[in-house]
């Protein structure tokens, strides 16, 4: 988070609704820009747009991993291949 100089809140359009760490050096991460949210990866090289969410998610400086994935799981049941309600883990 502090290398890409973003904050769980903001006060202006755009503000971080939630991440996950997915990796050493890789992170998920729901970004909210007005009323849409957006999933993205991020890498130590790239910032990559996953998806659009057609539910938003409800997300707290405080969520944890394993509530953000719940969540996560929700919003995208049905739009990837392979992602049901209940993932497999």
């Amino acid at each position: 988070m502090r290398r890409f100089n973003v904050a769980h809140s903001g006060n202006g359009d755009m503000k971080v609704v939630a991440s996950m760490v997915a990796g050493t050096k890789e992170r998920l991460m729901v970004v909210e820009v007005g009323d849409e949210q957006y999933l993205l990866g991020i890498t130590a090289h790239n910032i990559n747009h996953l998806a659009t969410l057609p539910t938003p998610i409800a997300g707290k400086p405080s969520v944890s991993g394993d509530q953000f994935k719940q969540k996560l799981v929700q919003a995208m049941a049905g739009k990837l291949p392979g992602i049901k309600g209940d993932a497999a883990q």
